[in-house]
């Protein structure tokens, strides 16, 4: 039986359709049914080989009574059914920076009350800085049940002490793709990023990496000139929604610079920050066409602004319309509309119900 390819094979091996030019790669990932769970120096380490030792902060040590937190608010791994309650030992001792208590309701007769009898511990070692289960302080072990539950809290605080878990990855790919200035795309089936070509090896090196480890699936979908304007129309509207999301950003900051001040250095940052996408500008230039000089004076705009702040000089721009443009664009419209996660909202009822009726012919994916 021949072994099933995976996705990163799939696409170094995707033929050129139409005899278009290559322009990118649509990306996606999931992670199956297995948790994602790799010790994170091996995954700092990708990371970095790859050029994104910027992009690791979700994949570095964390705190052991943060992992600690994170079990009992995930409950991942931890079955501790009916009548059990797990909750901080807010009076901890001082040489732990976290405990909690895990208890048993003892039914009663009558109305008078059920009794919560208290039967184990986890908190974190100060020496091993690990969580360690326990019978409660001044006990023994008296309840199996507590106890079982307690060395499976203590067990996944460990695993996310020690391991790179599904949503830490996300994260650190999510950082990754912001550095190469991805853009993000709606599909009928999902969302999905599309890596711009120049950056599309390196990407899928990453992806390729992270994929050996296992519990991680990414997909990849090569995006070829197709000869119809289609693909080229979506790869436009993404690098003019990208590059207009950071306008506002930038605009948003240097509005707040303009009423309560910035440090020099935050203001340093936002210049190079401009100068950057000003190169990326430039890089999608052949995507934008007609639009590529009006969104780069806008940006070199910004960048002026944000240079005369650090000189203490005045605003060149008086708000943010001349910024974006002149008038409220459809940009700004799709931009007035996202969520807090930085992607569109979810579709009303109304909006389901006309996608419904979308057929084949129209864009795969839309902004």
């Amino acid at each position: 039986m021949q072994a099933k390819r995976s996705p990163i094979d799939r696409a170094k091996k995707a033929k050129i359709g139409k005899g278009g030019d290559f322009v990118g790669d649509l990306i996606s990932w999931d992670f199956g049914d297995n948790a994602f769970s790799v010790p994170r120096a091996r995954v700092r380490e990708v990371f970095e080989r790859f050029g994104f030792h910027d992009c690791v902060e979700a994949v570095d040590e964390i705190d052991p009574g943060t992992a600690l937190g994170w079990t009992l608010r995930s409950g991942a791994g931890v079955k501790k059914g009916r009548g059990i309650v797990i909750d901080a030992l807010d009076a901890h001792r001082k040489d732990t920076p976290a405990a909690v208590a895990i208890y048993r309701k003892e039914t009663k007769q009558g109305e008078s009350g059920d009794d919560w009898v208290g039967g184990a511990r986890v908190r974190i070692d100060p020496t091993s800085n690990r969580a360690v289960a326990l019978p409660l302080e001044g006990q023994s072990w008296s309840d199996e049940r507590t106890a079982k539950i307690a060395e499976q809290v203590a067990e996944r605080a460990n695993e996310f002490i020690v391991n790179v878990m599904n949503t830490e990855l996300s994260l650190a790919l999510t950082a990754a793709g912001r550095q190469i200035l991805w853009a993000p795309f709606r599909r009928k089936k999902g969302g999905a990023w599309f890596v711009y070509a120049d950056n599309a090896a390196v990407f899928r090196g990453l992806l390729d990496e992270l994929e050996k480890f296992g519990g991680f699936e990414p997909t990849i979908e090569p995006q070829f000139v197709d000869g119809e304007g289609r693909v080229e129309r979506n790869v436009k509207r993404a690098s003019e929604y990208t590059l207009e999301k950071e306008l506002v950003r930038l605009k948003t900051d240097l509005d707040k610079a303009q009423k309560d001040g910035m440090r020099p250095s935050a203001l340093e940052r936002r210049v190079a920050e401009c100068d950057e996408l000003l190169a990326r500008a430039d890089l999608y230039k052949s995507m934008l066409r007609e639009a590529a000089d009006g969104i780069a004076k806008r940006i070199d705009g910004l960048k002026k602004n944000f240079a005369q702040e650090l000189d203490g000089g005045d605003s060149v721009f008086d708000d943010i319309d001349k910024v974006l443009g002149g008038k409220k664009n459809k940009h700004r419209e799709q931009l007035e509309t996202l969520g807090g996660n930085g992607k569109p909202k979810k579709a009303t009822t109304k909006t389901k119900a006309k996608k419904t009726e979308s057929t084949e012919d129209e864009d795969p994916f839309t902004i």
